[in-house]
């Protein structure tokens, strides 16, 4: 029960980075099913299928990499109309949201490394840092603007 409400929590967050990303591409209805179906793929993932569960992790870093450096972007082109407080919240977040990135990254290497009777909670692990993480994202681009 648990594992479902972490897919559930995290497929949610997931759509809504996707969406909160702040770029409007034609394709994010086309991301958001690539985002879902990669989740409920690693979900469901026996410890046999698990080069494919490692697979669509990290091509979910990867989307996520994308939303991020997306934000940073953003960021910096309104770099220069910024106040000094808004710019410090910038560096912290951005400090914040590497430190996570760099966790999600050890849970996936977890999930990759295990195996048997801990297969289900490497891959809770990593569903969990990666909401953790999309949560992050989403309150930093709320705060600091899109």
């Amino acid at each position: 029960m648990k594992k479902n409400m972490n897919l559930l929590v995290f497929v949610t967050a997931a759509s809504m980075l996707v969406s909160a990303n702040g770029v409007l591409a034609a394709n994010s209805e086309e991301m958001k099913k690539e985002v879902k179906e990669a989740a409920v793929a690693i979900k469901d993932y026996t410890v046999e299928q698990k080069d494919q569960a490692v697979k669509n992790g990290k091509e979910l870093l990867e989307k996520l990499d994308s939303n991020m450096d997306g934000w940073e972007g953003r960021m910096k082109e309104k770099w220069d109309k910024l106040q000094d407080s808004s710019k410090d919240n910038y560096e912290a977040s951005k400090e914040s949201l590497a430190k996570q990135r760099a966790e999600l990254n050890v849970m996936l290497e977890k999930m990759k490394d295990n195996s048997g009777e801990t297969w289900g909670d490497a891959k809770g692990g990593f569903m969990d840092a990666y909401n953790a993480l999309n949560e992050k994202l989403k309150k930093v681009e709320e705060e600091n603007g899109k």
